[in-house]
């Protein structure tokens, strides 16, 4: 992993909210995304409740899991303080622990991860939201291979990044995925060992 260190996390918080602000209207994620990970649940006999989405700016995200997954709570989160704009979306750093998300997600779902500033700190944060047959799926692209700037500022190609997944818990699989830049993309699923 690598990353472009701030100086406090005061700077690592002002980047991150002034970026969100800056792309408040763009959406990363791609529909067809979310429709391979209700695909991949469906596949894979993982009952979907409870849903928690990180980094979601402008809420796109949550429109498309409520789209796939009928009748599901949805919980968004953005560091930024325009979350409580959108719907379903509470201001939150992905970095910190809810206590009462422990253990409640059957899905997490981020394209945001390379914004932490501590990828272990908010994978374990992560990992213990998830349901016993809970999956993290992380959008991994070749612009993700390494920090950008002080706004995306954690990087691994995908064999680094999953090799430190796979240190405590077990990536399960990994399926190539689209995007609207046309980058080369995967679906990194994570679940906790057995």
């Amino acid at each position: 992993m690598k990353y472009i260190k701030h100086k406090s996390y005061e700077e690592y918080k002002s980047i991150q909210e002034h970026t969100n602000k800056a792309k408040i209207h763009n959406r990363w994620v791609h529909p067809g995304n979310v429709e391979d990970i209700k695909k991949y649940c469906t596949e894979n006999n993982i009952e979907v409740e409870n849903v928690l989405c990180h980094g979601t700016r402008n809420g796109a995200e949550l429109n498309y899991f409520k789209s796939n997954f009928q009748g599901i709570h949805i919980q968004g989160t953005d560091i930024s303080a325009t979350a409580i704009n959108y719907p379903d979306t509470i201001q939150w750093d992905f970095h910190d622990r809810k206590e009462e998300w422990v253990g409640k997600y059957d899905i997490i779902f981020t394209n945001s991860w390379d914004h932490a500033y501590d990828f272990d700190k908010a994978l374990n944060t992560w990992m213990e939201c998830l349901s016993p047959n809970g999956r993290l799926f992380l959008d991994w692209n070749t612009d993700t291979s390494r920090p950008f700037n002080k706004a995306d500022c954690c990087g691994a190609s995908r064999q680094e990044l999953e090799k430190g997944i796979n240190r405590n818990y077990e990536v399960e699989n990994v399926f190539k995925i689209e995007n609207k830049y046309k980058l080369e993309a995967y679906m990194v699923v994570v679940k906790n060992k057995a």
